[in-house]
């Protein structure tokens, strides 16, 4: 109470001036806030997160640059000094950061942040060769693949045609190979092979690619004699046994008296013909595959008044074509 005035509390006439000095102290609040762009309830493994502290009341400057600082974790030392930090974490959890502050005037306060974190991210494949692949009957076909991923790989599995045909349960490189000898076991035409990469939660990553099976082989043609004795005019039968396991079926072409006026030519595995030419005749087979490869085997026929009936040919079985 300031009273200049006359009363029974003293005081003066009031003619005079009072004056009185008031001193207020303001001391700035001290609430550190921690903040991000991302979404701190899902963080994936390995994902770089900034932190930031931009967010703590600080109009009065009552904290210095210095004064922030972090504990990253969770060992109660801080860390890292600074407005922020950029973390990661290299596995799922639930981690906890705090934030301490120090004001000019030595007061201090601290919050705690749990950050979430999720492996949420599928392998990554790469295959090779890619595109698609051609490989002929009796050679290798081979694939290889890289992989990668945030937390780590549990499993791969090759397929051919879905069916699993190659698998490892115990990664310790990030690439694997599937090789497989094109065999008779197989069917030409197109097949898919593919692998399947499987991360420690479960997420997988598919990879195809499509392999063209081809016969790249003649036909096979069994013994034969390539010299017979027959008796002219009288009905000679030829015949030639072939295989080609890639095929489902082969076409025979024989071809008699080739490059000349009176060349003729007749279908199927066996044909009988009457030869009435003088001296030594060659007839020629094309036995073709379905992928259009050729063998080409030659027969020399020696002409004899005495003809042998074993030696007209090798019977193939097949079908007969006569010649009318």
């Amino acid at each position: 109470v300031v009273d200049n005035r006359p009363g029974p509390g003293g005081g003066g006439a009031g003619t005079s001036h009072a004056a009185v000095t008031v001193t207020v102290t303001l001391t700035p609040v001290l609430s550190p806030t921690i903040s991000s762009e991302s979404d701190l309830d899902s963080v994936d493994v390995g994902q770089s997160v900034t932190l930031s502290a931009s967010e703590t009341p600080n109009q009065s400057d009552q904290i210095p640059s210095s004064g922030f600082s972090w504990d990253t974790d969770s060992d109660g030392v801080n860390d890292v000094n600074g407005v922020s930090t950029e973390q990661s974490w290299p596995e799922p959890g639930n981690y906890s950061v705090r934030l301490s502050v120090t004001s000019t005037d030595s007061r201090s306060a601290s919050t705690t942040r749990t950050i979430t974190v999720s492996d949420m991210s599928p392998p990554s494949v790469t295959m090779s060769p890619s595109g698609q692949i051609t490989k002929g009957f009796g050679e290798e076909m081979s694939l290889s693949a890289t992989f990668t991923d945030n937390w780590g790989v549990e499993s791969i599995d090759w397929l051919f045609d879905g069916s699993i045909v190659l698998s490892n349960y115990s990664i310790s490189e990030p690439t694997s190979t599937l090789s497989i000898q094109v065999s008779d076991d197989y069917s030409a035409g197109e097949h898919v092979a593919s692998i399947i990469v499987t991360d420690k939660s479960g997420i997988s990553t598919r990879q195809d690619v499509t392999v063209n099976f081809i016969d790249v082989s003649a036909p096979e043609i069994s013994p034969f004699e390539a010299q017979i004795e027959v008796e002219q005019g009288d009905p000679t039968i030829l015949q030639i046994f072939a295989q080609d396991n890639q095929s489902e079926g082969l076409d025979y072409t024989w071809t008699f008296e080739q490059g000349t006026e009176n060349e003729i030519q007749f279908s199927g595995p066996q044909v009988i013909y009457e030869f009435d030419s003088e001296g030594p005749t060659s007839v020629v087979c094309r036995v073709q595959n379905d992928a259009g490869l050729s063998s080409y085997p030659e027969i020399c026929l020696l002409y004899t008044s005495d003809a042998a009936d074993e030696g007209l040919g090798v019977d193939l079985g097949g079908r007969r074509i006569n010649k009318k």
